[in-house]
């Protein structure tokens, strides 16, 4: 066993990758069950890096709701990218632990697409997203505005929200 930063085990990983497309995922965090079909069908009509830039958010402390807004353009959610083998291979993260998907991102803004949202982030105490929800980026949600995929795989976590099938 080899320790290496974040960074090198995205580009460790990448490497490896047997198919054509990186899917990057967060263990801690929920995604659409549709999400690989929707991506591969955005990827089609986008630059080379696609993802969700207005993700919503899910505390599971406080079970508060949140959607992040970006104040850049060329921002997407690191968990959320998708992007070619080829293109991951030509634009390696740097040999870093922190912010390694916001220091690619930087480098290439141009290469950026915004996609659908797919994603839901998992806030928390052991996690390295921003926490303070007091600024213009995050909107208050309720639960009942999460994504109705999220309601539905989730909703034993959603205090008050009821599901029907």
């Amino acid at each position: 066993k080899t320790k290496c930063t974040i960074g090198g085990a995205r580009n460790m990983g990448t490497q490896l990758a047997k198919g054509k497309y990186i899917f990057q995922q967060d263990d801690d965090d929920w995604y659409s069950p549709h999400r690989l079909e929707t991506q591969l069908q955005e990827k089609k009509y986008t630059r080379p890096v696609l993802g969700s830039a207005t993700p919503c958010l899910y505390n599971i402390d406080d079970h508060t709701c949140w959607k992040y807004i970006s104040p850049v353009d060329w921002f997407v959610v690191g968990g959320s990218m998708c992007f070619s083998k080829e293109w991951g291979l030509a634009h390696p993260y740097e040999d870093t632990s922190e912010e390694d998907e916001t220091k690619l991102l930087r480098k290439y803004p141009k290469e950026v697409s915004v996609g659908s949202d797919i994603y839901v982030l998992s806030i928390h105490s052991k996690n390295g997203w921003p926490r303070d929800t007091n600024c213009d980026s995050y909107i208050a949600l309720t639960p009942d505005q999460m994504p109705d995929w999220f309601i539905a795989l989730g909703y034993e976590l959603l205090p008050g929200v009821k599901y029907s099938k």
